[in-house]
């Protein structure tokens, strides 16, 4: 199979090269249903500020009836890493009381 997949790190370098005019990072919201982590759960969005991504869950969770909870993680642009390695910045479940 070598060969058959373009060289990953070509491209992330000419991405980097294009990338000045964008932010170092995105803000994840990320909805759980009743707030419960376990439960069914999806992407609301993402977004370039950290206020704007929370006001999109708060618009989530209202317009959703406050049947969804929202967490916001902070996602680096450009680079790889696991999903467990994102960085937490808001937990609204964990104001929530069942």
């Amino acid at each position: 199979m070598k060969g058959y997949y373009p060289d990953i790190h070509e491209e992330v370098t000419e991405y980097h090269s294009h990338r000045e005019s964008l932010p170092s990072h995105y803000f994840c919201v990320w909805a759980y249903r009743y707030g419960f982590a376990e439960s069914y759960n999806f992407p609301v969005g993402i977004f370039t500020t950290k206020d704007i991504a929370k006001h999109a869950a708060e618009r989530h969770r209202n317009f959703r009836g406050a049947k969804y909870d929202h967490r916001i993680y902070k996602l680096p642009v450009g680079v790889e890493f696991d999903a467990e390695e994102a960085e937490l910045v808001q937990d609204f479940l964990k104001d929530h009381v069942a």
